[in-house]
């Protein structure tokens, strides 16, 4: 699939209707299938917060894009040691506003298209070895991940999930 094809994704399509339509994907991880080059689809067992068995899961909860596998591993399940640490440039069709790609700039862009909605936040495995995994900037639509513990406005993400809209029908 290319880009372009995974942002017209709805949330909560079952991964069957992508895969009955001639499309195939490699599972990475339990929750995550590669859609094509650093891009990756995130799934959920259940749907749209109900956690009652359903058999067409799994559900496309989002569009990750990732610099490599390992750095979608960190991103989704904290798998840190999978992390090769490469740097790729993140599309920019995944910035909001098409914004320029530092945390700086995203973290401006996403404060000002909503105010009050985006939340700065650092992830560690505390239920583990208490390691820190990234930083992360979330909001309604995005999560973007960064993984210098001390940050900088210029650094750049790693991953970033775009969080498809809801399917309507």
């Amino acid at each position: 699939m290319d880009i372009q094809d995974v942002f017209a994704i709805k949330r909560w399509t079952p991964i069957s209707d992508l895969t009955s339509s001639g499309n195939s994907f490699d599972k990475l991880g339990n929750s995550l299938y590669i859609a094509g080059e650093n891009i990756y689809i995130l799934v959920s067992p259940y749907k749209e917060g109900c956690l009652v068995s359903n058999p067409q899961a799994p559900f496309i909860a989002g569009i990750l894009w990732a610099c490599e596998p390992g750095a979608a591993l960190r991103a989704i399940t904290m798998e840190i040691e999978e992390d090769k640490g490469s740097v790729v440039p993140i599309p920019i069709s995944f910035l909001p506003n098409s914004c320029l790609p530092t945390y700086g700039a995203i973290r401006d862009t996403l404060m000002e298209i909503m105010p009050n909605g985006c939340i700065e936040a650092g992830s560690y495995r505390i239920a583990s070895d208490g390691a820190f995994v990234h930083r992360k900037l979330d909001s309604r639509e995005y999560t973007f991940f960064f993984r210098n513990p001390k940050g900088g406005e210029s650094e750049e993400p790693y991953a970033a999930l775009y969080k498809l809209p809801p399917k309507t029908s």
